[in-house]
């Protein structure tokens, strides 16, 4: 558990040290891009506006200057067969039809404020509008009189009627004068008008921003996944090194196997696990070497046994040999006698026999006690001891030890009978 946490850790370390930085940059993008539009529309509505009040202004100076064009032509003809209010009356009926726009029209007041022309609302015409004030208290028809002369700006905002809505709206008039008729001409724009354009612009340059942001996330989203597909490949391998070093650990202590290198990643891992193998190599070499003194100890021991051994063989063959020449004797004597029958014979031959067998027998168990097993067998306790007590009973009992033995177990067991004698 605590691997798998380290492991974990190390994850969200890693993807949180890359991600912070990302988002950072993505959200100052995203503000750039924020800030960069409001900017954009700033310019948009500011270009748009002052393009509108440049048509507006040219509509009129050009209308100011043909009216004018028209005056100086009229004063340089002698023939003339029209005075000046027909005149007059020719140009603003022309004026009256004339339309640049859904609510866009010219209007025509003296300097002294009369109404001479205005199509929308004719019942004005003849009044005296110098001191008509909008909702706001401002005197516009004196403004407009006034920006009519004015050399710097002729725009004037005021509230008016709207022609198609027929509601109060705010307005920007535009104002020539004629001096030669004291004529004020202008012209205006809804401000609304505007507006609407402005917010169709606005909503198409929010959309594009729009589509701007889904992209910078989109590309950003993707971006990450991408790290988090190579940083969670980094800690797996990682992990996959620790559970190759973690797995080996677990049976060090029972198996020989060296680490396989090529399975590692890193080059730490990869120099870690060649010293792990170095010192299992080592390991191995010290194990051969002792098994290799364990055998020598073993086998000096068993020659020091075997010394033992060929002293109880010797004290084990010392009586029947000087049984046997006893009877040898008895027999050589009887026969120089002449004392020797057939009886005799046999019963010393049987006893001559006996002995013999009885030395066979005692090499046999000194040749089995030293003769190696190297496969297990079933054993029984009453049988290894009675094979034990046949070679060293006769020196116990040499030795004034009485041996009293109850073997009455008949239980097995798998082992190395030699090994255990």
């Amino acid at each position: 558990m605590n691997f798998k946490k380290l492991s974990t850790q190390n994850f969200l370390m890693i993807f949180i040290a890359v991600i912070i930085p990302t988002l950072s940059i993505g959200g100052l993008w995203l503000s750039d891009i924020y800030s960069k539009s409001h900017k954009d529309f700033i310019t948009l509505k500011h270009n748009y506006i002052t393009s509108q009040k440049n048509i507006l202004k040219t509509q009129v100076d050009n209308i100011k200057n043909n009216i004018e064009n028209i005056i100086n032509i009229y004063k340089t003809k002698t023939n003339n067969s029209l005075d000046t209010k027909e005149l007059q009356y020719i140009i603003l009926n022309q004026l009256r039809a004339y339309r640049f726009g859904k609510d866009d029209y010219i209007f025509v007041y003296n300097t002294k404020g009369v109404n001479i022309m205005h199509p929308v609302k004719p019942q004005l015409e003849g009044k005296n509008l110098i001191n008509l004030k909008d909702k706001n208290g401002k005197y516009l028809i004196r403004e407009l009189i006034k920006a009519s002369t004015s050399k710097t700006n002729h725009f004037v905002e005021y509230l008016w009627q709207q022609p198609s809505t027929n509601k109060i709206a705010k307005k920007l008039g535009y104002a020539q004068n004629i001096p030669q008729w004291n004529w004020m001409i202008g012209s205006g724009l809804y401000m609304n008008s505007i507006d609407a354009v402005l917010k169709a612009k606005y909503t198409k340059l929010q959309d594009s921003v729009r589509s701007k942001i889904i992209q910078v996330i989109s590309l950003f989203c993707f971006i990450l996944l991408i790290i988090f597909y190579f940083v969670y490949r980094r800690i797996d391998k990682t992990n996959s090194s620790f559970l190759l070093f973690h797995n080996f650990l677990e049976h060090a202590h029972s198996t020989s196997d060296l680490i396989n290198i090529d399975k590692i990643e890193y080059v730490e891992f990869k120099q870690l696990a060649k010293d792990v193998n170095n010192m299992l190599i080592k390991r191995s070499k010290i194990l051969a070497e002792l098994d290799s003194k364990n055998a020598q100890l073993l086998q000096q021991s068993r020659l020091a046994q075997m010394g033992e051994m060929i002293s109880m063989i010797a004290h084990q063959w010392r009586q029947p040999l000087s049984a046997i020449n006893a009877v040898s004797g008895n027999l050589t004597l009887k026969a120089k006698l002449d004392k020797l029958d057939n009886d005799t014979v046999i019963e010393l031959g049987e006893k001559i026999s006996d002995y013999s067998q009885h030395l066979s027998s005692t090499i046999d168990d000194f040749r089995d006690f030293f003769k190696p097993n190297k496969e297990k067998r079933e054993a029984a306790f009453s049988d290894l001891i009675k094979n034990v007590l046949n070679i060293v009973e006769d020196s116990i009992i040499n030795q004034n030890i009485e041996l009293i033995t109850e073997l009455n177990s008949k239980n097995t067991f798998n082992t190395y009978p030699n090994e255990i004698k």
